[in-house]
């Protein structure tokens, strides 16, 4: 038997196992510090590992029971939308909790669509972030305020008479120097953006139009009038 009594010292089985286990994924240090500090201040929270890339997502996963994984989108190896998607197939009791700086409507509605339980973005105050993984963990979707605000200028939107409007303003500018030439290094360097940053903007142009070429998109923005 296990001390429960008013003078125990210690935690019940039962607590331990009613605490909602989380792993945080970014590549930035120093968040990932501030975020499980952040956490870890709430009993009913257990953090039990980190990632620093989309394939130590997929290989934590399987390393010990999760409930929650804290997911940003623009980190190195696999594809957000494909550990989202993965994670579907493989771990569907898993909530995926999207915190991230990407806050254009078509990454948004690419990632939910890919099966993410919830999406906030890393400007929100802090508070939003424990409500959030409770929000999930029963069972509901979660979108921060911020997030929220934007979706619904959405479908407020008049619809364009061209698709350019699958693209993000940043987007279509990318595509126009792809248009023109110009490598990853060089369009970062123009744009004054990190070339990790281009390749994001540049996989969502793939996940959005379809295709896996540069070739393929400037033929799609040349037939919908972006170029």
């Amino acid at each position: 038997m296990y001390p429960v009594g008013p003078g125990s010292n210690l935690i019940t089985l039962l607590e331990v196992d009613l605490r909602t286990r989380i792993l945080i994924a970014d590549d930035h240090p120093i968040f990932r510090s501030g975020l499980k500090t952040e956490l870890s201040r709430h009993a009913d929270f257990e953090i039990v590992g980190e990632a620093v890339d989309g394939d130590e997502v997929i290989a934590k996963v399987n390393e010990a029971p999760l409930d929650v994984v804290i997911l940003d989108i623009s980190m190195p190896g696999i594809k957000a939308v494909d550990v989202i998607r993965r994670l579907g197939k493989s771990h569907p009791a898993i909530k995926v909790l999207v915190l991230t700086a990407h806050g254009d409507k078509g990454t948004i509605t690419s990632i939910l669509k890919a099966g993410a339980h919830g999406y906030i973005l890393k400007e929100e105050d802090p508070f939003v972030v424990p409500e959030a993984i409770r929000s999930v963990t029963k069972g509901r979707n979660w979108v921060g305020p911020s997030v929220a605000t934007l979706m619904m200028g959405k479908f407020r939107d008049i619809p364009s008479e061209t698709n350019s409007g699958v693209l993000t303003e940043k987007e279509c500018e990318v595509i126009r120097l792809i248009a023109d030439g110009l490598s990853t290094r060089d369009i970062a360097s123009r744009t004054h953006m990190a070339e990790r940053t281009v390749e994001f903007h540049i996989s969502n142009i793939y996940d959005k139009l379809g295709v896996t070429t540069r070739p393929s998109a400037v033929r799609w923005a040349q037939e919908h009038g972006i170029l």
